[in-house]
């Protein structure tokens, strides 16, 4: 593709010293949009193709939710990604509640038996191992291996047993009365302080074989040991709790074992296909001998009740049984075998799985349904007939008092699957029709590495259903009222604020700033819930990121016009600027060193100054504050990361022994967005970007990709006139989040890959911002006043 892209040139609200004479206010602020900017629709298509967004490829996306939702499809843990749909055809569910999210893993799974093995009983052995006094004495059957272990009624803390050792463990030999094959374990660690892990070890392992890597989460958690490396077949193996790091501990509630003898590959698919959609995960099923064909796809029903949708085709006449099993995170589950449903309480919430055939005059209970539970194992039974049956799995949430009634409820009585799905396609139909709505993809002036424009048209609308699946409701629990724009609800990054954990003081900015362009009200709400959060110090809980308050307040009144919220948005920017300018630098947890100076900090810091000298200008306030401010934190970035002992600009300045570390140098090209720094110090900055950039090479030749970062870079490069190598520096970006095949929250290469949180906002933002880049729109401000288009021929 050869074509002259249009592409906004660079007018960019003077910056950083706040003695230009920028423009104080902006009197288009709430406007209606155009109707184009640059070669971009602002308001959408109308509605949109929706059969055109699929994803049908390995890599697929395997998320899925819809806004206000507090359940996500395929959960991905933080650092670890979702996995491919297995061929027991498993169904994974975060579910978000109370101070932290849990993952329900493998809540359901499908296995297709023949009558003669379901008729055979298989035996089971199921205990549940509470730490009490008895069992961690010095006598009792858990070993330690440095490690201490202190008693609390039925729980027990594990510790690392010395200052600097990076670990500790409790060891347990379980020896079960016949050999296992296939079982789950299933663990309550209420608290961690460090991180904590589990592993499985036997003779026939040279090394123990992780169960659960190492995860700062508390919670309850199940794990399927057939899954487990080198599981097979055991009499006897030890279960290994670890508290990680220095000083950690972890508190052992509960240690819960299930075996059984049956085959764990028995009734599995010979080969299974999925695709991702909007709206849907689509799967086909093939089982052995061709006999079984199973077609089915997961949607949301409402923002509670997720559906599995199964079309059942048997050929021949042999019997056969459709088994739907899984485990609980709760005891005991409620079994209600005449409404074919089973229901679990938790802590403040519930829920219910039920299954139900289609017929002629509805859906009702399958004909031969049976249902049994063993432990925390349950499974439903029904007998399969030659021909095509449809069957609809369905699982509904609830919370608050009479959760269980509430879910068991909602899962027997949803009817007109077909509808529903009809109705959820409709409505994505309608959500991405809203989207601005680019003309022009594909990676045209560089290398484009085998990134097509489809696969880059695919990623933006995709990015786009994100932001809006990413939307989590209100959660009265949390004495919460507010909706909250979480780091990645698939993610389930719960390090916030104590009342919003799910948001984070830097990804979810980003993500109310893209939101304003749909639902400006939930954006607003949402910017509007973390700042009542901050204290009369300034102080912000959680994880304390860089500054992007006062930027994005600024956005949201810039694309409505409320004048009211930005008044009642200002104080709380204005009592956390103060705290920044005394704290540039990441607190998280035990890193806290109150001498580190951070350059991204600081010339974050700088940007919202910026913008809060705006805001208060509009509002009829003085903006000397903010003026006086920029001098003295411009004055002190100068100082601080441009030591002549070192080449170029650094990361880090530490004050207490005035010592620098060169730290990761993209982190210090952030600084290119300031205006007005000394030519010396505009120059080192521009020379540290060139002496990496290469948009031949993975990521544009710079050391790693956070959006943040590479947003800043870009508009600096702009601002200098470069439009040659800004549109280089994204175009290699978008090409390599495209080939990562995640939204990630960091990218690096060699090898080329995503990183930290996934799925993160991040990743999203990048492929929205640096698109509309790409086809002459910004959304740092208001669209009406945020381009200007220049012809320039891909060279």
């Amino acid at each position: 593709m050869n074509y002259t892209m249009p592409f906004y040139c660079c007018i960019v609200i003077p910056f950083a010293l706040f003695c230009a004479s920028a423009a104080e206010d902006d009197p288009n602020a709430g406007k209606t949009s155009p109707e184009r900017i640059g070669t971009v629709r602002v308001g959408g298509t109308g509605t949109f193709d929706l059969d055109t967004l699929y994803h049908d490829g390995a890599e697929q996306w395997r998320w899925l939710s819809v806004p206000h939702s507090r359940l996500v499809l395929n959960p991905s843990l933080i650092t670890e990604r979702s996995t491919p749909l297995c061929n027991l055809l498993a169904l994974h569910v975060g579910h978000w509640h109370g101070a932290h999210p849990e993952r329900l893993q493998g809540l359901a799974a499908i296995r297709v038996l023949d009558a003669a093995t379901v008729a055979h009983s298989s035996r089971t052995w199921h205990q549940c191992l509470t730490p009490n006094a008895d069992w961690i004495s010095e006598t009792g059957p858990w070993i330690f291996e440095g490690a201490t272990a202190q008693q609390d009624n039925d729980k027990a803390t594990i510790a690392v047993e010395a200052a600097g050792d990076p670990w500790g463990h409790a060891a347990l030999t379980i020896t079960p009365p016949f050999p296992a094959r296939a079982g789950f374990i299933r663990i309550s660690a209420p608290d961690v302080r460090g991180a904590w892990a589990l592993k499985i070890g036997h003779e026939d392992l040279p090394v123990d074989a992780y169960v659960q890597h190492d995860t700062q989460r508390a919670g309850v958690y199940t794990y399927d040991l057939t899954q487990v490396d080198g599981w097979r077949d055991r009499e006897s193996f030890e279960v290994k709790f670890f508290a990680v790091g220095d000083n950690a501990a972890a508190t052992l509630a509960s240690l819960e074992i299930a075996l059984h003898e049956d085959d764990p590959d028995m009734g599995r698919a010979a080969t299974v296909d999925s695709c991702w959609h909007p709206h849907q995960l689509s799967f086909a099923a093939q089982y052995e001998t061709d006999a079984t064909h199973i077609a089915g796809r997961d949607f949301f029903h409402d923002e509670d009740t997720i559906v599995r949708l199964l079309d059942v085709h048997v050929k021949g006449d042999a019997p056969a049984v459709l088994r739907v099993e899984g485990h609980s995170q709760a005891d005991p589950g409620h079994l209600d075998e005449p409404k074919g449903a089973i229901a679990f309480q938790r802590d403040g919430y519930a829920h219910a799985l039920a299954l139900t055939q289609q017929l002629e005059t509805g859906y009702a209970v399958p004909e031969g349904f049976a249902a049994a539970q063993d432990g925390f194992r349950w499974w439903f039974d029904v007998p399969l007939t030659p021909g095509k049956t449809r069957l609809a799995f369905t699982v509904s949430f609830a919370t608050g008092d009479n959760a269980q009634d509430a879910a068991l409820q909602q899962a027997t009585q949803t009817r007109d699957h077909a509808a529903g799905l009809a109705a959820r396609k409709t409505a994505w139909r309608e959500m991405l029709g809203r989207v601005p709505a680019p003309e022009h993809f594909g990676i045209t002036d560089i290398d484009a590495k085998g990134v097509t424009a489809a696969e880059h048209r695919r990623a933006y609308y995709a990015a786009w259903t994100f932001v809006l699946q990413n939307v989590l409701p209100p959660m009265p629990e949390n004495a919460y009222p507010y909706p909250q724009t979480p780091t990645g609800k698939p993610s389930l990054w719960s390090e916030g604020a104590s009342k919003a954990r799910a948001s984070a003081a830097w990804e979810s900015f980003f993500a109310q700033q893209l939101l304003v362009h749909i639902d400006p009200d939930t954006a607003w709400d949402a910017f509007e819930g973390m700042m009542m959060q901050v204290d009369a110090d300034g102080w912000l809980d959680g994880e304390v990121l860089p500054s992007r308050k006062a930027e994005t307040a600024w956005v949201l009144y810039s694309n409505t016009g409320d004048r009211t919220r930005l008044e009642k948005v200002y104080p709380p920017i204005s009592r956390y600027l103060r705290w920044r300018e005394k704290n540039p630098r990441w607190i998280y947890r035990d890193h806290d060193n109150p001498h580190q100076r951070d350059s991204n900090f600081v010339d974050s810091l700088l940007l919202d100054l910026h913008y809060a000298k705006q805001i208060a200008t509009r509002l009829g306030l003085d903006a000397d504050e903010w003026r006086a401010m920029g001098e003295r934190v411009t004055e002190a970035y100068l100082q601080w990361f441009f030591p002549e002992e070192y080449p170029h600009p650094v990361q880090y300045y530490y004050k207490d022994t005035n010592t620098h570390d060169a730290g990761h140098a993209t982190w210090v090209c952030s600084g290119l967005y300031l205006d007005g720094l000394p030519d010396w110090a505009d120059e080192a900055l521009m020379e540290l970007f060139l002496s990496m950039y290469d948009p031949a090479r993975d990521l544009a030749g710079l050391d790693f990709y956070k959006h943040p970062v590479g947003a800043m870079i870009s508009h600096g490069l702009l601002r200098r006139g470069l439009e040659e190598k800004a549109r280089g520096y994204m175009q290699a970006v978008l090409r390599d989040i495209i080939r990562a095949t995640r939204f990630s929250e960091n990218y690096s290469f060699e090898p080329l890959r995503g990183w930290g949180v996934e799925d993160s906002m991040f990743g999203a933002a990048t492929v929205i911002e640096f698109t509309l880049m790409l086809n002459g729109m910004r959304i740092d401000g208001p669209p009406a006043q945020a381009h200007t288009i220049s012809n320039i021929s891909p060279q």
